[in-house]
C-alpha cells in the first residue's frame, strides 16, 4: 500500500508543479507549434529540451 500512495504522490506532486507552478514563458517554450521557435536567435531552447 505504501507504494501505491508514494506513486499517487509523485503523479499530484508533477501535476502541479508542471501545470499550476510554471511561469508562463516555460509554458510557451514548451509548445514546439508556437511561432517563439521561429526565430533563428531565440532565447527559448528547442521544445524537447
Amino acid at each position: 500500500m505504501l507504494l501505491i500512495e508514494n506513486v499517487f504522490m509523485l503523479i499530484c506532486g508533477h501535476a502541479l508543479a508542471d501545470f499550476v507552478l510554471q511561469p508562463e514563458a516555460m509554458g510557451y517554450g514548451k509548445n514546439r507549434n508556437d511561432k517563439v521557435h521561429d526565430k533563428e536567435h531565440s532565447l527559448f531552447p528547442v521544445w524537447y529540451y
